[in-house]
């Protein structure tokens, strides 16, 4: 069996001039529960309290061929609060682990967003041909 590893990084920010305040941005960030519920996608976030304080265990739904049917997926969530945002570590199914930095600060007067998110993936070769993918 062979292991091939592959790693993405992907830095995204968002400028909010009007609306939210940094104080309104960290209050989402700061519960897991409500930020997990913003992507139309979750069907459920439950708290993993064997994992420790702030585990979830959350469970998708994957639009398959156009969203003409939906398949789903669970995968392991671990949120860290911290300061300026929140650190989130992923542990989905096929190698698949993502780590998410989220931060808010104030750029000049301008309530900054960012997200350095990098997605690691497993791919194993073997006998029995198994793949980990994106």
């Amino acid at each position: 069996m062979s292991l091939l590893f592959s790693t993405s990084s992907i830095q995204l920010s968002k400028q909010f001039p009007t609306g939210p305040t940094i104080q309104d941005v960290l209050t989402v960030l700061h519960d897991p529960q409500q930020t997990l519920r913003l992507s139309e996608y979750v069907l459920s976030a439950t708290p993993d309290p064997a994992r420790g304080e702030n585990n979830f265990l959350v469970t998708k739904t994957i639009p398959l061929l156009g969203g003409v049917i939906n398949g789903s997926s669970t995968y392991k969530v671990k949120w860290a609060i911290t300061p300026d945002g929140a650190d989130v570590e992923v542990e989905a199914g096929l190698g698949t682990t993502i780590k998410n930095e989220m931060r808010v600060k104030d750029d000049n007067g301008v309530v900054l967003f960012t997200e350095n998110v990098m997605i690691k993936v497993c791919l194993t070769h073997s006998s029995f041909h198994n793949h980990c993918f994106l």
